[in-house]
């Protein structure tokens, strides 16, 4: 478990990672020193630094999500456009973007028994909170 400290810097950081451990510290009220411990602390918990992109902007616009059996993991572990996938207590879950809907329904017919749902929307993305 980590501190009630550590949590508030963990969930300053989840809010805006590009923020200085200055910036941290002030908003939080700690010691620049106490934030860059805690940061170094973390290595473990933290998977990845990365940005949030708008993949319609850069050419991805068309989004769908599969829930299929685990015999398509190979297909889906080599496809380019597979942006998260899953494995779950009943298969394989997998977040696919494309560059167009021949695209998408070109591999579709490479995993004919899956269910497929075409993300109209994406509502909520990486919102979870750390308290």
């Amino acid at each position: 478990m980590i501190s009630k400290k550590e949590k508030r810097v963990l969930a300053t950081m989840r809010n805006n990672s590009r923020q200085s451990a200055a910036k941290i510290a002030n908003k939080l009220q700690i010691p620049t020193s106490v934030v860059l411990e805690n940061i170094d602390g973390f290595n473990t918990m933290i998977n990845k630094y990365s940005s949030l992109i708008n993949f319609t902007q850069v050419g991805f616009p068309v989004k769908i999500v599969i829930a299929t059996n685990k015999a398509y993991l190979p297909i889906l572990l080599e496809k380019k456009g597979v942006n998260n996938l899953y494995l779950t207590n009943q298969g394989v879950i997998a977040e696919i973007l494309f560059q167009t809907i021949k695209d998408k329904h070109d591999f579709i017919e490479q995993v004919g028994d899956a269910q497929i749902y075409d993300v109209i929307e994406e509502l909520k993305r990486e919102e979870f909170r750390i308290t």
